[in-house]
């Protein structure tokens, strides 16, 4: 059974029809056979026994018509008509002659037969000869009752036993036209047992090879159909039968079964991907959400749920902006969409101000940057969202007290100087190029450069007190080094 599992689908349909074919062939054979045996019986049936019936019953109406005839010669009142008479006679006589020969001819392989037929012919022979010689020449010398003695005398006895052999001959020919006839029914009902025989071996047959090839090709077909019906469902939990065919049935089982474990690879890894951003976007503090061109949000984590006033992340998705903010905001965001997508550049660090409801103000800061599929095709964009409200208060209190300090420093005709690790200059008070006597574009740029301008007897307390304050930082900034790390 497994050579026929591993035949190629070709291979099975051929092998199946194939031997479908070679049965109806010998119904065929044994058809032809058994119409040729009954054409052969009845054409043996009407060849020789029905022509043997009638060339036998042909002879023996000749041989009686040729003795009712001399018997109406022998009445006085024919004699006129005894030449017309006689020439029926002999044309009777080479009939029956005729008869006689074909009869012969046919049953020269039948000894029996032939016995019988040459018996007859002899007798016909005889009484020929004594009609000819004896009862024709008494009539026409006028000897009619002597003529009668005669005919009724010996030639009734040779046509009596005539009339017998022809009789057994007729029977003979009856047994064998009746053993034609069984014989061909005999044939007829040997056709029948064979065509039943046949027929239901090829419904059998038939109904083996539909089964079997419903077991080989539908069933594992239809048991992968609903494999795949499961897995385009979502459920990859489906199983693929898989025996180790070699056939295209086995290849798309197998190729479909692995085709399916790299499906739940795939699947395990998105899952898991999807389930680190899902953490990650649920873990941070800032915003985080998805769009696609429609400007409608694909995905958004709790942060960005809160900030839409909405309690689940997936009340969201699919929604556009303007669901969530007026309409004057909702076109300004759509606009700053549109245009990362026509150009697939980022916008980064957009710091805005958001009035809440009841006129509570928040300051927000927004990146955003395209998405796009593995052409290179723009299809979405995604942007992360940090509340900077703190932020903004500090630098607006550092930039009140800045001023402050200028205001302070310009009072008081003081000024002051920060410097890099390197001893740079990153900044400087105002009041500073003023005070030493300098303009903006001649401000030293580090601690060297300032050297330069000290007068030399105040240039070793000042590289004192400098080197003593970048001491005095380090020491402060050690320890709060240590507690970040802490």
């Amino acid at each position: 059974m497994r050579w026929f599992l591993d035949l190629s689908t070709r291979g099975k349909l051929y092998a199946s029809f194939g031997l479908i074919i070679a049965l109806l062939a010998v119904v065929a054979v044994a058809a032809y056979r058994s119409v040729t045996l009954i054409q052969e019986s009845q054409r043996a049936l009407y060849e020789e026994e029905f022509a043997d019936v009638l060339g036998i019953k042909q002879v023996r109406a000749n041989q009686l018509a040729n003795r009712a005839n001399l018997l109406s010669l022998m009445v006085p009142e024919s004699r006129a008509e005894i030449g017309g008479i006689e020439a029926g006679i002999r044309e009777r006589v080479k009939q029956t002659d005729e008869g006689i020969r074909r009869l012969l001819e046919r049953h020269q392989a039948d000894p029996e037969s032939l016995k019988r037929l040459r018996e007859f012919d002899a007798l016909h022979r005889s009484s020929l000869e004594a009609r000819e010689s004896q009862t024709l020449p008494l009539i026409r010398a006028g000897n009619l009752e002597e003529a009668r003695q005669l005919h009724l005398g010996i030639q009734a006895t040779r046509d009596a036993q005539m009339e017998a052999i022809a009789d057994a001959f007729l029977a003979q020919t009856e047994q064998a036209a009746l053993a034609a006839l069984a014989r061909s029914a005999q044939a007829a009902r040997e056709s029948v047992r064979v065509f039943l025989i046949a027929g239901i071996v090829a419904v059998l047959l038939a109904v083996a090879m539909t089964l079997l090839l419903n077991r080989v090709i539908a069933e594992p077909l239809k048991k992968l159909s609903a494999a795949a019906e499961r897995v385009a469902a979502g459920d990859l939990d489906a199983d693929v039968p898989a025996d180790g065919r070699v056939d295209e049935t086995g290849i798309l089982l197998h190729t479909f079964a692995r085709m399916l474990t790299s499906l739940r690879e795939m699947t395990r890894g998105l899952s898991t991907e999807k389930q680190l951003l899902h953490n990650l976007m649920n873990s941070v503090p800032d915003a985080i959400f998805f769009k696609d061109r429609e400007h409608r949000f694909l995905r958004i984590n709790r942060v960005h749920a809160r900030l839409l006033g909405v309690p689940r992340p997936e009340d969201a998705e699919g929604r556009p902006t303007s669901d969530f903010f007026p309409r004057d905001e909702a076109r300004q965001r759509n606009a700053e969409d549109e245009e990362i997508l026509r150009t697939g550049m980022p916008l980064p660090d957009k710091v805005r101000r958001i009035t809440r409801a009841g006129g509570k103000v928040r300051w927000s800061s927004t990146t955003k940057a395209p998405i796009k599929d593995e052409t290179g095709q723009v299809t979405g964009l995604v942007g992360i969202a940090r509340d900077v409200t703190e932020r903004q208060r500090l630098q607006e209190e550092l930039r009140e007290r800045e001023a402050g300090l200028q205001r302070a420093q310009q009072m008081a005709k003081l000024s002051h100087v920060i410097t890099r690790p390197d001893g740079s200059f990153e900044s400087w008070s105002e009041t500073l190029p003023q005070l030493i006597g300098v303009d903006v574009a001649g401000m030293p740029k580090s601690a060297r450069e300032w050297l330069n301008i000290v007068h030399p007897d105040d240039r070793q307390k000042f590289r004192e007190r400098a080197i003593e304050a970048r001491a005095t930082v380090a020491r402060r900034l050690v320890p709060a080094e240590r507690s970040a790390t802490r």
